[in-house]
């Protein structure tokens, strides 16, 4: 699979020798590296309150973004969602991104602007960043990632994200305003059970329900500018902005081994329909490179989004034909007797 990598040759708007990311102490790389994709923690960072992320440029980027060809780069809300509702969210007639910018603190909005590593000044941050993270981590993620992108977050007072997982590997660094993230240990089968899991990776982002009594277990992070969080993959999560409009960026890092684990997931769907207990990912080698052969991609996907359902799409695809082709045999068939 290509992987989708930020640049590494474009021009910062930073002065040269600064770092995004900045960790407490020395001494707390060694758990940093141990938690890493593991378990949530809190992380400081330099990126609070920067230009690059004010109201005018924001406004610039969701422009920018609209003209790309992939569709969906910038998305808005602007519903009063709870917690357990889902991506069942609705949005304003007319709702333009621009108008919602100009008045966020009190345009009761909620947006996301997607793949915004590919505006050259945040490409170089997002570079930036990526480069350190190695370092901390002692890992090669470049190498080790599929995709590598950013989102960005803008969210009126009071906003609401609702309950979800997501398959990215998270680093969710607050610039402006402040909220609060709930995140649920992913490990958790009375939490997320292994059915969740799967339909999610079949393509049902309201796969992951919110239990009754659930946020007793949950672990709270109040970010403000120049605070983050570390979003291991799968952990469920929810969150509310405080008082002030919020901005956030969350860069994401798709992993070759959880790309390969979803494929074990998403042919377990499918056993589990004809009545099989499957065994989940990680108890059998054997099975899991047997499921993971069968929903090879043979094939490279456009965009990530496309990436995790991409081989289900090509084995429904000739299903979708026959079908379409049955249909058209039966109709020709009704208008031939009917003929007679």
């Amino acid at each position: 699979m290509a992987a989708a990598r930020p640049s590494t040759s474009v021009r910062s708007d930073r002065p040269q020798g600064t770092r995004p990311l900045e960790i407490l102490s020395q001494d707390e790389e060694p758990l940093f590296r141990a938690n890493f994709n593991r378990h949530p923690f809190p992380l400081t960072h330099r990126v609070g309150n920067h230009p690059l992320f004010a109201i005018p440029r924001l406004i610039d980027l969701a422009q920018f973004l609209s003209k790309l060809e992939l569709p969906g780069r910038v998305t808005i809300f602007t519903d009063d969602a709870n917690v357990s509702q889902g991506w069942n969210r609705s949005t304003r007639p007319g709702a333009r991104a621009e108008e919602c910018l100009q008045n966020i603190q009190g345009s009761h909005s909620w947006l996301v602007m997607k793949d915004v590593q590919k505006h050259d000044d945040f490409r170089c941050l997002i570079d930036q960043f990526v480069a350190e993270l190695e370092q901390i981590v002692a890992r090669p993620l470049r190498s080790l990632s599929s995709w590598i992108n950013a989102d960005i977050f803008v969210a009126s007072p009071g906003m609401v994200t609702p309950y979800h997982i997501d398959h990215d590997v998270n680093f969710l660094l607050q610039v402006h305003g402040e909220k609060t993230v709930n995140l649920f240990d992913p490990g958790d089968r009375e939490i997320l059970a292994e059915e969740d899991i799967e339909q999610y990776y079949i393509g049902n982002h309201n796969a992951a329900k919110f239990r009754e009594g659930a946020q007793s277990k949950a672990k709270v992070f109040a970010l403000r500018p120049g605070i983050g969080v570390h979003q291991p993959t799968l952990a469920p999560h929810w969150v509310r902005v405080g008082g002030e409009y919020s901005v956030s960026i969350a860069i994401l890092f798709f992993l070759h081994d959880l790309d390969r684990r979803a494929k074990v997931y998403q042919f377990n769907h499918y056993l589990r329909r004809i009545g099989v207990r499957p065994t989940p990912p990680g108890q059998s080698i054997v099975r899991d490179c047997i499921k993971q052969l069968i929903l090879s991609d043979l094939g490279h996907p456009k965009y990530k989004q496309q990436a995790l359902r991409f081989a289900l799409e090509k084995y429904k695809a000739p299903l979708s034909v026959a079908k379409a082709g049955l249909k058209r045999l039966a109709k020709s068939g009704l208008k031939r007797l009917r003929a007679r």
